[in-house]
């Protein structure tokens, strides 16, 4: 088959768009091109072929012209499959049917309820904007040929009005962490080094974090990679008594942190409760299962139904900065625990939780 994935905003070489769908689609034998809209023009890599259409800094004409441009672009291609990974997108969605084609959305997130908690948006209009979106999505998504969601709870959503619906897991692939597997980390030592990788904001709780290290001893050290995006929250969190216990590494590279990942004790992810995270798979707490390590995650049910089936760490409040400081300490009383659930998290990531069973079910789909 011919199948193009549509992009007006994600990255060319994106995690889930590039690296996992499309180059799977290649290794099952398909012609695969990628349209975007980031101004590095056209290119050819790995068998794919990427096609720019310019960009616009400015995310208001993104929104209404990259899309209208990325959408003509991948009509001329004449594919079989488009699939589209934005919601922008969904306003000239209906310009790509015709005879024999499939068109497909990728909800990535459930975005009527992101747009609830857009701060850049004036809060007046948060509530209607979101149920617009949400009449737009259904419309649209009724007249193409079906949705790929990033979640159980986000295809939920969308199965009782379009059936053909599938949920494609934003799991890790399995290639990446090759040759980190069965390297089991040394967890009985001077030291303990707990890690949190990705975004940092406030509501994915890097304060309760640092403010848990306050409570340890100074053998505890937390290593933090990623960029923070938001403004002014690094200064708040370096005036902060825990932050003496940070390494602050900055934004790393895949290899590095998988490097970082692999000379760790545990890896945090304690998001917040609101909306946009209690049903969310996050992508880090995967990644410190396949590197063998035990994770400290949010009490949340989708986590906890993921963390007790498989035995791979410990849960907690995450707006408890006693109960972190507990999880951790726990993990360092108890090497031996630790590393049985560090074993069972690489033991799951192995045989279910990557990519490499998500791929067949795409392709699949996409048959």
């Amino acid at each position: 088959m011919k199948i193009v994935h549509v992009t007006s905003a994600h990255s060319r070489n994106s995690s889930r768009i590039f690296h996992k769908m499309a180059l799977s689609s290649v290794s099952f034998g398909h012609n695969v091109s990628l349209v975007v809209a980031d101004g590095k023009k056209n290119n050819f890599k790995n068998s794919i072929s990427f096609y720019d259409v310019g960009r616009f800094h400015n995310k208001y004409l993104r929104f209404f012209i990259s899309s209208l441009k990325v959408v003509l672009k991948a009509k001329s291609l004449n594919a079989d499959v488009y699939h589209l990974h934005d919601p922008d997108l969904l306003l000239w969605a209906l310009l790509l049917r015709g005879r024999g084609i499939k068109v497909i959305f990728d909800a990535h997130e459930d975005y009527p309820l992101q747009i609830l908690h857009k701060h850049y948006i004036p809060s007046y209009i948060r509530k209607p904007l979101s149920i617009a979106f949400d009449f737009l999505q259904m419309f649209v998504c009724k007249r193409i040929y079906g949705v790929i969601a990033a979640t159980p709870f986000i295809r939920e959503k969308f199965y009782h009005q379009v059936t053909k619906t599938v949920d494609i897991k934003n799991y890790p692939l399995r290639s990446e962490f090759e040759l980190s597997l069965s390297s089991t980390p040394i967890l009985e030592s001077k030291s303990f080094v707990a890690s949190y990788v990705g975004g940092i904001t406030t509501v994915r709780g890097i304060k309760e974090v640092v403010q848990a290290f306050e409570l340890l001893s100074d053998k505890f050290t937390l290593k933090l990679a990623g960029n923070f995006l938001e403004t002014n929250l690094q200064n708040d969190l370096q005036t902060m008594p825990g932050w003496s216990s940070v390494d602050y590494k900055g934004f790393l590279s895949r290899p590095d942190i998988i490097r970082l990942l692999g000379q760790s004790n545990c890896g945090i992810v304690t998001l917040h409760p609101t909306a946009n995270y209690i049903d969310a798979l996050p992508i880090k707490m995967f990644e410190y299962m396949a590197v063998g390590i035990p994770v400290i995650a949010s009490d949340f049910p989708l986590l906890r139904s993921i963390v007790e089936k498989y035995d791979c760490g410990l849960l907690v409040n995450p707006q408890d900065p006693i109960a972190i400081s507990k999880a951790v300490q726990y993990l360092n009383d108890n090497p031996n625990r630790a590393m049985e659930m560090g074993h069972n998290g690489e033991t799951a990531f192995v045989s279910s939780l990557n990519f490499d069973s998500e791929a067949i079910l795409l392709n699949e789909f996409y048959g």
